[in-house]
């Protein structure tokens, strides 16, 4: 060995060596204590009290140690959802929960989750205030909030909690009739905001000592007393309101409609309707009147939307074919208007006196036709069954029709009309086609006016919805 120090011989020092060939292991104990709690690089722990742990090094030469003190303590923390007060409990998301001082001095804010929870820590014993706020758009209010405010008043339903005081868009401290007709105006456009603003959250009171302690916020939409709306943009309620053509109205030479209404569909008792409407460009409504016994109408245009609000206390009865309104029309497109001109937009719905939203309620029209150029309308569009083809015969003469699919397939036999001078209404055979998109071939011939043979040859989109 030439008197070098032999691994044999003289182990501990070469325990290093030793150590490459014999791995070590990791024990752990507890300080003062034998047992053996676990081998490895890692002991998990949760002790109630500050403990000492000892991480021995152990091989067959060289033992080694160290100690690691773990300190028990209590996280003092508030934790919670913020979420809408709707019946699906919407997560407030991309929000935040405020934690207020009795002098109303925010002492520590945290954002929501993409869940709508929230952490608040570390929070120190003292009594608190918990609210939040929001960014997210205001939404989900028409007439029928406007009457569920009014019954409250009254003391027919009243609202309580949050709903209470989302009714009190005026801020005064008391909710009443002006609160309810404000909120109708609100919604048709007549007025842009409220005065308290547009979110009405919860202030919670919090006594904290300490630990953790959980607490649940809501918010709402002030005026929305019936909790319909849903803040994300990923959830939007269809209309319940449809419109199908009954009859038709011709425009003056000025492209002018006066009293054009619109009626039930069957009988019906209403306590509120809400109507937005997305209306041809360009058209603008000039006056409009309710044709109810009684109650709170308004109306507003901005651009192409026309919003229509009403409501009332009493029972409206109303039969098939009566007029629930009127408007008079202006700069009406010289094709006119027909039922599937107009989009039925969100918030859109009737409503019985007790408040109740009808699933789906029905709407009849006229349909419009202009003195130029507006010859033919396929009504109603999409159809449920039946449709008409509307033309307006500049002549006494003769119109042949067919319908035909995507693939230009005739589905029908060819039918032929006689006509007379001005409005002709035709029922065309649509009751046995299957769903799906179809086109109207029409063909109209003048008898009287040689010039006018063949004058009008015309292709309209059809849609079949049973």
């Amino acid at each position: 060995m030439g008197g070098r120090p032999s691994p044999v011989n003289h182990p501990r020092q070469f325990c290093g060596a030793v150590s490459v060939r014999n791995r070590a292991v990791v024990q752990w104990t507890e300080q003062g204590s034998s047992t053996v709690l676990g081998t490895g690089n890692t002991l998990r722990v949760a002790p109630a009290l500050t403990t000492t742990y000892v991480a021995t090094l152990v091989d067959s030469l060289c033992p080694s140690s160290d100690a690691v003190t773990v300190f028990s303590g209590t996280v003092n923390e508030i934790t919670g959802l913020f979420r809408y007060n709707n019946t699906a409990q919407t997560a407030m998301t991309n929000s935040t929960v405020q934690l207020k001082d009795p002098q109303n001095v925010i002492i520590m804010s945290v954002p929501t989750s993409s869940t709508g929870s929230y952490v608040l820590s570390p929070v120190a014993a003292g009594n608190y205030t918990l609210t939040g706020t929001t960014n997210k758009p205001w939404g989900g209010v028409n007439s029928v909030d406007a009457l569920g405010i009014s019954r409250s008043f009254t003391g027919a339903a009243p609202l309580v909690g949050l709903r209470l005081k989302a009714a009190d868009v005026n801020g005064s401290n008391t909710v009443n009739s002006l609160d309810a007709l404000t909120t109708s105006r609100r919604f048709s456009g007549s007025v842009t905001s409220f005065t308290v603003g547009n979110w009405a959250i919860e202030n919670l009171p919090v006594a904290f000592n300490s630990g953790t302690i959980t607490r649940n916020l809501l918010g709402v939409c002030y005026g929305d007393v019936n909790g319909s709306y849903s803040p994300s943009t990923a959830l939007r309620i269809d209309p319940k309101i449809r419109l199908l053509a009954q009859g038709s109205v011709t425009t003056d030479n000025h492209r002018n409609i006066r009293n054009w209404a619109w009626q039930a569909d069957r009988a019906i008792t209403l306590g509120a309707l809400s109507l937005v409407l997305t209306l041809p460009e360009g058209v603008q409504v000039d006056a409009m009147r309710s044709r109810m016994m009684d109650g709170n109408f308004d109306y507003h245009q901005n651009g192409r939307e026309l919003r229509i609000s009403w409501y009332s206390l009493e029972e409206n009865h109303k039969q098939a074919g009566e007029p629930l309104f009127e408007m008079d029309l202006s700069n009406v497109p010289n094709e006119g208007i027909a039922p599937s001109d107009l989009v039925v937009e969100e918030l859109s719905e009737a409503a019985s006196p007790l408040a109740e939203v009808f699933d789906l309620t029905t709407l009849r029209i006229p349909v419009i036709a202009g003195r130029a150029g507006a010859e033919f309308i396929v009504y109603p569009n999409p159809s449920f069954g039946k449709s008409q083809l509307r033309l307006v015969a500049p002549e006494n003469g003769n119109c042949t029709v067919r319908i035909v699919d995507a693939q230009g397939r005739m589905m029908t036999d060819e039918s032929i009309f006689e006509l007379t001078i001005g409005i002709n209404e035709l029922s065309l055979p649509t009751e046995g086609l299957a769903d799906g998109l179809y086109s109207v071939q029409v063909v109209y011939s003048s008898l009287a006016n040689e010039g006018l043979q063949r004058a009008f040859i015309k292709t309209l989109p059809l849609t079949i919805r049973k």
